[in-house]
């Protein structure tokens, strides 16, 4: 095994210890449930997205969630797709660039 190969573990390993680490002081805080709010979690690729598109227009004609406030949490690759054919039926949009997520400590904590 190679130095470099030794740092890149040790220094994955020491990202993953932090990331614990932020989602135990996340836990900590207490964070507020507001009814009537509904958040749908979404971080695949394009043809997913494309296929999954249709199940918002049945959430938002729900009996349970057609009512509430609908964040759609998701992959910024399909950002214009979404924000172009999904904005009647989603009130509002958070962004994720997935490979930024999981490299990035600061932009993790900051979602």
């Amino acid at each position: 095994m190679t130095v470099k190969m030794v740092f890149t573990k040790l220094s994955n390993l020491f990202k993953f210890i932090i990331s614990l680490f932020i989602i135990f002081i996340i836990r900590l805080k207490k964070n507020e449930i507001v009814p009537g709010t509904l958040l749908i979690i979404r971080l695949d690729v394009i043809g997913d997205y494309v296929l999954f598109r249709n199940f918002l227009e049945v959430v938002r004609k729900s009996e349970r969630f057609g009512k509430c406030n609908i964040t759609l949490c998701g992959n910024i690759l399909w950002k214009d797709i979404a924000e172009t054919f999904d904005k009647d039926v989603v009130d509002s949009f958070i962004w994720i660039e997935r490979k930024k997520f999981l490299k990035n400590i600061r932009y993790k904590y900051k979602i």
